[in-house]
């Protein structure tokens, strides 16, 4: 197997959108740059695919983060969305910020441990946004790479690495930052800072207090 590389600029035409959401949803595993790194994805509620990316990466039972096309994906995905989470999302989404939310029974348990939660985010990267919503459904966002090493920042590492164990990979060229996106745990008050990334804590603080 050698991964299909579609290179694009600033979005897809809707040839290239096609070819990546058939992929998906032929049980693909693909490579595609987000606002941060570049990521792997799958359709986040096909088993087979998510366990695909662990083995890849090499990755334990942590749970993986995904994409949702939009805010409203929010209430499809937990019972139980608290202020935190509300105020948040409505001021850094889109963007390089992972909400930890109480998850209801929708996924496979491959993809998280429930009792954990589940990290999402709408992304500010237009290809990630297209792709997202074509498809129509969340799809798994984690980085790309082998857990403990650094992820690729351009489509051609990528290519390099992973290359053999993917099906398609969009090069967009370099990512213009390297840092994941920050994530935070919202089920609890004050939210907990799990990862501090893109978005620093200062900014996210002073959003929930007011002063941003």
């Amino acid at each position: 197997m050698s991964a299909k590389i579609i290179n694009a600029e600033k979005d897809l035409s809707e040839k290239q959108l096609l070819i990546v959401t058939d992929t998906l949803r032929d049980g693909g595993v693909i490579i595609y740059p987000t606002e941060t790194v570049y990521g792997f994805g799958c359709d986040a509620f096909n088993a087979e695919s998510v366990q695909r990316i662990r083995k890849i990466k090499g990755r334990d039972n942590s749970p993986f983060l995904i994409l949702i096309p939009d805010f409203s994906w929010i209430r499809k995905i937990s019972d139980r969305i608290t202020e935190s989470a509300e105020i948040l999302s409505r001021n850094l989404w889109p963007g390089p910020l992972t909400l930890i939310v109480d998850a209801k029974p929708v996924f496979p348990e491959v993809l998280t441990d429930r009792s954990l939660g589940i990290g999402i985010r709408v992304s500010s990267s237009k290809i990630s946004n297209q792709i997202v919503r074509k498809f129509g459904c969340p799809i798994v966002s984690t980085s790309a790479n082998m857990t403990g090493k650094k992820p690729a920042l351009s489509g051609a590492d990528a290519a390099v690495l992973f290359r053999d164990q993917t099906d398609l990979i969009i090069d967009t060229g370099k990512s213009s930052k390297n840092l994941p996106s920050t994530v935070v745990d919202t089920r609890q008050y004050p939210p907990v800072i799990i990862r501090e990334g893109a978005v620093p804590s200062e900014k996210i603080f002073g959003i929930l207090s007011g002063k941003e």
